[in-house]
């Protein structure tokens, strides 16, 4: 680490110990998500050592697995004592004393108490000073605030991040982790290791991408939000939308066998997991200005186009395929790479926002 490296850690928020960062840098690798992290951990207010020593446990706590193998969902919210008190009121379980999340040593007592309540959606409330005694139910889906972008197993811990104006930290059993801020998830672990993905920045692009395009806002963020359910399944997915009437009229059906099975969901009333379901087979989903998919498994043979395409050098066809076809149309391009999991939207020609 540089000297610099050295200077910023020390003067970022809620610092006041170094030594306290070193886990954060051993476990996310890379400054900018120490620094993200220690910035989300500093507006919560959450004491720095012992946030550290939780950090320290993440990758046991990643994959933890019932006595048949079978992973374990745990969820962490780290709020004030009196926002749990309030907005968590239902006590699941309730430990004979208090643990602190920086030292607690026998993880077996957090995977038994974990694996009791895994069959209802139950968090660990722990208060700033990195203090728990129980676990509490979390609300239902219908009783917190919507988020717009969201992967179906993580809206409950991302809308609590917002209700309860808290830092919700997930895992899922099988190696992941994600962390929740403000009603947005904010970084992530998958099996490439810790990234920064920010859905309020990705919301931020498409909104004011829909603006300049006069499309429909809410129909691309349940596109996103698919494309968000595909990177967990470590497949790519290619998704179209707007200007289906000129796409569809240099696209080729990939397989026959799908002419009997266009969807023409409509988007408005619809999951995200269903519309990724629709982008299993090769090729892309079509889908019309109006929020409805016109077709699937297409694939996109565009003119060529009147623009320079610059891609990643690791991107291949997909990737250009998408960008010659926003280019000779107005549609925008939502494309999830099938190797790193990274999502590009394109809109005239152009790669215009990765995340």
């Amino acid at each position: 680490m540089s000297i610099e490296d050295v200077a910023r850690l020390t003067t970022a928020p809620g610092v006041d110990d170094l030594r306290y960062t070193f886990p954060l840098l051993q476990e996310f690798g890379k400054l900018p998500l120490v620094i993200e992290v220690m910035q989300l951990v500093a507006q919560c207010r959450i004491e720095l050592q012992p946030f550290a020593g939780f950090v320290q446990r993440f990758t046991v706590l990643a994959n933890l697995k019932d006595d048949k193998g079978n992973a374990i969902n745990i969820t962490f919210v780290f709020a004030e004592e009196e926002a749990l008190r309030q907005q968590l009121p239902d006590i699941v379980i309730k430990l004979p004393t208090t643990l602190s999340i920086g030292n607690f040593v026998d993880l077996d007592v957090v995977k038994d108490i974990a694996y009791a309540a895994n069959g209802c959606v139950t968090a660990f409330a722990v208060n700033v000073q990195g203090c728990f005694r129980d676990i509490r139910r979390l609300p239902s889906v219908n009783d917190l605030p919507q988020v717009c972008l969201a992967r179906s197993n993580c809206v409950v811990p991302q809308a609590v991040s917002h209700q309860v104006n808290s830092l919700v930290v997930r895992f899922d059993g099988n190696g992941r982790a994600v962390i929740f801020y403000g009603g947005h998830q904010v970084v992530e672990k998958s099996p490439t290791g810790w990234k920064i993905r920010d859905t309020s920045r990705l919301e931020s692009h498409v909104r004011s991408l829909c603006g300049s395009k006069s499309l429909d806002t809410s129909c691309l963020l349940k596109v996103c939000s698919a494309a968000l359910e595909s990177i967990d399944t470590g497949r790519g997915a290619t998704f179209v939308f707007g200007d289906a009437e000129t796409v569809v009229g240099f696209c080729q059906l990939m397989n026959p066998n799908l002419r009997e099975v266009i969807p023409n969901t409509d988007l408005s009333s619809s999951d995200p997991t269903d519309l990724s379901a629709y982008a299993v087979p090769d090729g892309a989903v079509i889908i019309g200005n109006d929020g409805r998919v016109q077709c699937l498994g297409m694939r996109l043979c565009p003119p060529a186009a009147d623009v320079q395409i610059q891609l990643r050098s690791h991107r291949g066809t997909r990737h250009r395929s998408v960008a010659e076809t926003t280019a000779a149309s107005r549609a925008i391009g939502v494309v999830v790479a099938g190797t790193d999991g990274m999502l590009t939207i394109f809109a005239d020609g152009q790669a215009l926002f990765e995340w």
